[in-house]
């Protein structure tokens, strides 16, 4: 007997058990192959993570690797195990021989190095360092040749993170695959016909989903199961999009980065590159400018020493022996004036000062180099002018010659010109205008923008035909900005130089304005006279650890009159002070040498201090710098003198502190 219905019960039974293991299959397929692109994508990813991090640790250690500096190259590979899933990093050199190393997994790090298989473990990348091409040309650096390999870096990435992502993904896919097979079944046991239409619909776009196809909606405007489950695919299909959209701009912000840091590192190289290159330039011209006249020193000093020559020869000898002894030490007074104005401790004393006065003064010293050359130097005056301004005549002095100076060597033929102006004299603001004015070689535009750069001239060549250190304009631009001015330039190569300083005159109130030639003639100086020489009477104790400048600090001392006695450094120093107090022959004053060895200066200074003695001490030292004379004070020294030896200079501060109140004088200092 055949029941109504069983047929179609039965055929929808088939047709659903049909169409489930179609669906079953179907979601398999499509599960399995989410579940590959997802293990793909992760383990792209993965690698992408870990590429990064070693061509970023390449471009990083490309310079130290060239070197050899394993200390950066140490820091270098500690910095990278920051980066996320890094285990461990090796920087090998050309021959793979390990320059760096470091690791958080120092089994994985020792299993890698034996050669054992840990790809299961983790992802490994190795990445070439090759020298990067460079804008300058270096040939004799010895660093190599541009795009040579000059070592290699390893980057190991933990996998254990991708690998709980890839199960995670794996089971949200199977979990996903079954709700929907169960969801289909119900499906297809009530509605075959509609239903299958439907679900082949949903089967398409999961095939899309499956090929990575996610900007197609799904849309199904049914409230069944089928619509319900469309709109669950709809949801996967757009957490999907997000993803993939978020790791596309992860990617892209990784490029970015990458990016960012490789032109940041390119700029470092650069300028580390023109850095050295400033500093061998730098180191070059002052080898020549202090070993030029050394070299004259050190060879009439020889002649001085084995040759039969006349005394009009040999006074010839000590004068070019003194001359560039004074150019040496011009450097280096250079150098410190530097080192003060950048340290801010540049200071200047403002007082009124004869402007026309001073130019001529510096003229009439500067006219027998111009006439050496065959050059005239001129002086201009352009009326009216002030008699007298308030500034600083030491710094200001030091600007014109610095000026006239240069601008003398620069020119071979013509005439150097000195102009003095003032601009806005019946206004409020007066400025005084000192022009410097040269037929030399003029400038270029590139070159006016670094003339002011201290250590720089024009060029190198400019350098090797004309000496000098660089340093001239640096000082006097700044000396000029101290004292609320500036100095400006214009120049035109093979034609000339202007250089103009501008100064603020100060208050002109009660100042006579000047209106003609007459009333600027410079007023004759005085002639100079030799000072007396102080005469010395007591006993001093010289600390001083050089053999040469005992000799002659001491024959000084001697010569004045003092009785002196000589040690080599501050504890002897100590042990002779208090072997003259035993012998009740004290000593009246100390000459300390602030760096010996055993115990300098400073430390025998403080003990005396820390005793009670009251004997004057003066500071005797090499050092310049700003700051060093209140460091000698701080330490109880009661005054402070420096090498080169000021012969006058020296017996004058002895002698004021030999004086009968001279330990009223010590007890008062700092």
């Amino acid at each position: 007997m055949n029941i109504p219905g069983t047929r179609l019960t039965g055929l929808r039974v088939k047709a659903t058990l049909l169409l489930l293991l179609l669906v079953v299959a179907v979601q398999t397929v499509s599960a399995t192959i989410t579940i590959i692109e997802t293990n793909r994508r992760l383990a792209l990813e993965q690698r992408v993570s870990a590429e990064s991090v070693a061509i970023s640790l390449a471009q990083a250690a490309e310079l130290s690797l060239a070197v050899g500096d394993r200390t950066e190259l140490d820091r270098l590979a500690g910095g990278a195990l920051r980066q996320s899933d890094t285990v461990f990093v090796f920087l090998l050199d050309s021959a793979q021989r390990p320059m760096a190393r470091a690791s958080r997994d120092e089994e994985l790090a020792g299993a890698y190095a034996r050669g054992e298989d840990i790809s299961a473990r983790a992802v490994v990348v190795e990445h070439a360092v090759t020298i990067a091409p460079s804008d300058l040309d270096l040939p004799e650096s010895g660093h190599g040749k541009s795009g040579e390999i000059i070592g290699r870096v390893v980057v190991g990435q933990s996998a254990q993170g991708m690998h709980a992502a890839q199960r995670a993904q794996a089971l949200g896919t199977l979990s996903t695959t079954l709700v929907v097979i169960s969801i289909l079944g119900a499906a297809v046991f009530f509605g075959v016909g509609t239903w299958t239409r439907r679900l082949g619909l949903l089967a398409g776009a999961s095939e899309r989903i499956a090929h990575g196809q996610l900007h197609e909606p799904i849309t199904d405007p049914r409230s069944d199961e089928i619509g319900r489950l469309a709109r669950a695919f709809e949801n996967m299909r757009v957490a999907l999009a997000q993803r993939e959209s978020e790791r596309q701009q992860f990617s892209q912000t990784l490029q970015l980065q990458i990016a960012e840091r490789t032109h940041d590192l390119q700029g470092a190289l650069r300028a580390a590159e023109g850095a050295a290159l400033a500093k061998s330039e730098f180191l070059a011209n002052m080898s020549h400018e202090i070993r030029t006249p050394m070299t004259a020193i050190l060879g009439y000093a020889e002649l001085l020493q084995t040759s039969d020559a006349s005394t009009i020869d040999r006074d010839d000898y000590l004068r070019t022996i003194r001359r560039n002894g004074d150019h040496l030490l011009n450097i280096i007074n250079d150098i410190l004036d530097l080192s003060k104005i950048e340290a801010g401790k540049m200071t200047v004393e403002l007082a009124r000062c004869h402007v026309c006065q001073l130019v001529a003064e510096v003229a009439s010293t500067l006219r027998v180099r111009a006439t050496g050359k065959g050059i005239k130097l001129l002086v201009e005056h352009v009326f009216p002018l002030p008699q007298t301004i308030e500034s600083d005549p030491l710094r200001l002095r030091q600007i014109v010659v610095n000026l006239v100076g240069n601008a003398l060597k620069f020119t071979e033929t013509g005439a150097v010109r000195i102009r003095v102006r003032c601009q806005s004299l019946d206004q409020g603001s007066p400025r005084i205008m000192l022009d410097v004015i040269d037929s030399g070689i003029g400038l270029s535009a590139p070159q006016i923008a670094s003339l002011f750069t201290a250590f720089s001239q024009a060029d190198g060549s400019t350098t090797r035909k004309y000496g000098g250190t660089g340093l001239g304009l640096a000082i006097s631009k700044r000396l000029a900005e101290i004292l609320g001015g500036d100095i400006t330039v214009s120049s035109e190569p093979g034609v000339g130089s202007v250089f103009s300083v501008v100064l603020p005159t100060g208050s002109l109130v009660g100042v006579p304005i000047l209106t003609d030639a007459s009333s600027a003639a410079p007023t004759a100086p005085a002639k100079a006279v030799a000072p007396a020489l102080a005469a010395l009477s007591g006993r001093i104790l010289l600390a001083e650890d050089g053999p040469d400048n005992q000799r002659l600090i001491g024959f000084l001392l001697r010569k004045a009159g003092a009785e002196v006695t000589i040690v080599g450094h501050g504890r002897l120093a100590l042990e002779a002070f208090a072997a003259a107090r035993e012998e009740n022959r004290p000593f009246d004053l100390i000459l300390m040498d602030m760096q010996m060895p055993e115990m300098d200066g400073y430390e025998a200074t403080r003990q005396l201090r820390r005793a009670g003695e009251t004997i004057p001490v003066i500071a005797l030292t090499a050092h310049a710098m700003s700051g060093d004379r209140d460091k000698c004070l701080a330490v109880g020294c009661s005054d402070y003198t420096t090498k080169p030896i000021d012969r006058a200079r020296l017996l004058e501060t002895c002698a004021r502190w030999l004086r009968p109140d001279a330990a009223a004088l010590a007890l008062s200092s700092p």
